[in-house]
């Protein structure tokens, strides 16, 4: 009993022994400076993955304009489309490059998928000075600046060269500078590509699209297209159509191949009519009060670069829809070639309906005859 009692002095001496000495040492080393080993900031490729389309952009030259400007400005895009379109891409390539020619001054943040709103929404912010900037398809845009409207009459352009003849010459140029009189500076026109019809059911001649309900955007040369067409055409948003299909209260829409397999849209309507009856022109624009606030180093540098990324654009979209075409052959899609004479006749009722009385004829002439 005598040596337990000995053995548990003995143990209790060492644990408070232990104890002190903890506590000296602790105090120790609070009476020295604490010394830790910096970390380096990431950059935005360490921090999240960079976009095709961003990735790509750094690859490009540094451009012909030098920015001698340090002010910053942060600005913001929207546009409707998915992030793996096109569209997106091509956003986010011109935000890139603007990034590295203004040496990080000028950020431009994309927000796709309609996150600030459908296409209207979108060019009202820019004349309302409470977007930045925005791509849109043209259609929309009548309203405000209905020179732009030419682009949409049925079978205006040839092929893919005669639209980017067009569209980057003066006659392009022209059109741009008149969504000015909105509050808007256009840059550059982006690619939404020859619009068809996805259809639930197979259309290849005008009597197959007889009493088809068929959405358009609120585009009075798209309404007409159809109801010439023998069609039924009806406005409605592009967030609706999906549901739309699928529930049978249209029978199809106007899109581009690139749009019907990023929305989904060949699920519901399988059926691809090849009309390409009109090029989808569609223009990168900012808000004027935003464009005048920027020194005039970085507004040509914006300018320069929203070319370049739009030409980028253009042969993604190609390579894109190609690939995407054959997802949605694997998928059961059909593209079924179209009585492409009597469509086109029925574009030339739309042509006399509105040259001259609205767009003028020397103008529709000269996109015609321009050479490509």
């Amino acid at each position: 009993m005598k040596s337990s009692r000995v053995l548990v002095m003995l143990l209790a001496s060492i644990t408070i022994i232990s104890l002190l000495a903890g506590c000296n040492q602790q105090a120790a080393n609070q009476s020295q400076p604490q010394t830790q080993t910096p970390t380096q900031p990431q950059t935005p490729s360490d921090s999240a993955e960079l976009s095709l389309g961003a990735a790509a952009a750094l690859e490009a030259g540094p451009g012909t304009i030098k920015a001698t400007s340090t002010q910053d400005f942060e600005l913001k895009l929207g546009h409707v489309i998915a992030v793996d379109s096109p569209y997106n891409q091509g956003s986010e390539y011109l935000a890139q490059l603007v990034n590295q020619r203004t040496n990080g001054h000028v950020k431009i943040t994309v927000f796709p998928a309609a996150q600030l709103g459908a296409e209207v929404d979108l060019f009202e912010g820019l004349t309302m000075n409470t977007l930045d900037m925005a791509l849109t398809a043209s259609a929309p845009l009548l309203n405000f600046c209905p020179e732009v409207g030419i682009i949409d009459i049925p079978f205006l352009f040839d092929n893919y060269e005669h639209a980017y003849a067009v569209l980057d010459s003066d006659i392009g140029m022209s059109l741009l500078s008149s969504l000015e009189n909105a509050g808007v500076i256009g840059l550059a026109f982006y690619e939404g590509d020859f619009m068809t019809l996805h259809m639930t059911s197979v259309v290849k001649t005008l009597d197959d699209m007889k009493g088809k309900r068929i959405r358009t955007m609120e585009n009075q040369l798209h309404k007409d297209f159809i109801n010439y067409s023998g069609g039924v055409a009806i406005p409605m948003a592009f967030s609706e159509v999906y549901t739309s299909l699928s529930n049978n209260t249209i029978d199809g829409g106007i899109q581009n191949m690139c749009q019907v397999y990023a929305t989904n849209f060949y699920i519901p309507s399988p059926h691809q009519a090849m009309t390409r009856h009109v090029y989808n022109a569609s223009p990168m624009m900012i808000s004027k009060a935003t464009w005048d606030k920027l020194p005039s180093d970085y507004q040509a540098i914006l300018k320069e670069s929203a070319m370049e990324a739009a030409s980028w654009q253009r042969n993604y979209n190609h390579e894109f829809t190609a690939e995407k075409m054959e997802i949605m052959a694997d998928a059961g899609c059909t593209f079924d070639e179209v009585d492409l004479d009597a469509f086109r006749a029925v574009g030339e009722q739309i042509v006399a309906k509105y040259i001259p009385s609205v767009y003028s004829q020397e103008l529709y002439d000269a996109i015609k005859n321009t050479k490509y």
